[in-house]
């Protein structure tokens, strides 16, 4: 049913009552929002939250806001959360009962009982799904350069490679936004992104999901993500999209039973605390009568333990694939697996785990992204990625400037006072030529990445992004002058 529009009409008389009702119920609501503030302030100030120790707002925080570290915000959210707390939860449910809205920015409520992601860490979903946010040539520059670097090593390694790229929920259904918001005639990001990598193999699930709505809800309600029929469309898409020898006949629906789980809430329900009032039943699409068996397997990738599903079956004359995924393709595993000798699944938010791929030995590499996750802050490829890739290309690039002399902690200072084109990245070719071998960190933020530096010496390539590298140092302090050649791509 089609939400009805009364645009331009002048509201009869007899309206004029529920009008002062609902602005009563704004200013009851403010009243509501105060007191919960004013105990969510008690509660910000007294509640111990674990954040790799116990610890609690203290009074410097109050002075420097800045000193609050982002995982303690997490922890102090999600302990309010999992405790069903009362003053979180009576506000979430007045929000979205009385003022028809969220409590956080990050879920929009549509019509029909449909809920949208808006917005997440520096992603805007929304303005993506309509055609508002585009790509800066900045953006555009650094999310073709990860995608090349992934492509290039792929290829060094004889294994092929293709993007895949999973449609955002408003993208397929912007008609269940709120009346307010508008698609665009202009090109989407996504489609920027694959008219600037015309020699990568990229696969965009969002045609089909767009030619196949007629057949039933493609996605949840309450969750961001595609529902079983969704995940079948997609599936089809990606196998008959794959160039010879990966393309495969998809399964029939008739093949396929869905597994039902209990009913739950949605993850956009529960990011906005509405739990227990719109459930859905989730489904889990498998063949009826499969051929690949599954197992486990614990790895480690970039120094991290992970954890990977192998499906492997009798036909090894089919090929190896490795499945770079994120929560849009976890549970619809088995549909893929029967297509493939051996097919390794890897779960992870934009991750490219390299050294784990190369381990596999496989023939293809499968890296599904969902829309929202190719715009924001472009995630670090690894180590060998970017090695492997600079230590080709680095002679192609324009010269800019060069350092001699310097230690690591001096390196951050001098590329400061350079003045780089906005539009440009700045690469790094670092000699070092320690007087032991010792470790290099350097600081990106929140996280830390290390490399050895080793006493015969080294070449290290690296990409200067300002707002992200904060700091080099060496751990043992070992005394190590570098040579840095700066160019910019």
């Amino acid at each position: 049913m089609e939400p009805d529009h009364h645009y331009g009409q002048q509201l009869p008389s007899f309206y004029l009552f529920p009008i002062l009702n609902q602005q009563r119920l704004h200013i009851i609501f403010l009243y509501a929002f105060s007191l919960c503030l004013a105990y969510g302030s008690w509660e910000y100030l007294s509640r111990y939250v674990y954040d790799g120790y116990y610890k609690k707002i203290e009074a410097r925080h109050l002075v420097r806001p800045g000193t609050i570290t982002s995982a303690y915000e997490a922890d102090l959210s999600r302990t309010l959360i999992r405790s069903g707390h009362w003053s979180m939860h009576g506000l979430a449910w007045m929000k979205k009962n009385l003022l028809h809205s969220s409590i956080t920015s990050k879920v929009l409520v549509g019509q029909h009982g449909w809920l949208f992601l808006q917005e997440e860490e520096d992603r805007k979903v929304i303005q993506q799904s309509l055609g508002i946010y585009h790509y800066t040539p900045f953006e555009l520059r650094s999310w073709t350069l990860n995608i090349r670097q992934r492509n290039f090593w792929a290829e060094k390694y004889g294994m092929e490679y293709v993007l895949v790229i999973a449609p955002n929920k408003a993208t397929i259904y912007p008609e269940y936004l709120p009346p307010r918001f508008h698609p665009l005639d202009h090109m989407r990001s996504r489609e920027q992104l694959i008219r600037a990598l015309p020699e990568i193999s990229i696969i965009d699930l969002t045609d089909s999901l767009l030619a196949n709505k007629s057949a039933g809800s493609l996605y949840y309600k309450t969750d961001t993500h595609w529902n079983a029929q969704g995940a079948y469309f997609g599936y089809r898409a990606l196998l008959q999209a794959l160039s010879s020898p990966y393309a495969a006949v998809p399964m029939k629906q008739q093949e396929i039973q869905v597994l039902e789980t209990r009913s739950r809430p949605g993850d956009l329900s529960r990011m906005m605390l509405d739990v227990g009032h719109q459930e859905e039943q989730i489904d889990y699409p498998e063949p009826i009568a499969p051929r690949a068996q599954l197992r486990e397997e614990k790895a480690e990738s970039a120094g991290k333990a992970v954890n990977t599903l192998v499906f492997t079956q009798a036909d090894t004359s089919l090929p190896k694939v490795f499945f770079d995924h994120d929560s849009y393709l976890k549970d619809f595993e088995p549909l893929f697996a029967e297509h493939f000798s051996e097919s390794t699944f890897l779960w992870g938010f934009q991750d490219f785990h390299a050294d784990l791929i190369r381990q596999k030995n496989v023939d293809l590499v499968v890296d599904e992204f969902v829309e929202r996750a190719l715009i924001g802050s472009t995630p670090r490829n690894e180590w060998p990625v970017v090695q492997e890739y600079w230590a080709d290309h680095f002679e192609e690039l324009t010269g800019f400037t060069e350092f001699k002399g310097l230690s690591f902690p001096e390196l951050i200072p001098a590329l400061q006072k350079l003045d780089f084109p906005p539009d440009k990245i700045p690469i790094l070719k670092i000699t070092s030529r320690p007087e032991q071998t010792d470790k290099l960190v350097i600081d990106y933020g929140d996280e830390q990445a290390y490399y050895w530096l080793r006493a015969e010496g080294d070449v290290y390539y690296l990409e200067y992004l300002a707002d992200r590298i904060k700091n080099f140092r060496v751990e043992k302090n070992t005394a190590c002058s570098i040579e840095v050649e700066v160019r910019v791509y």
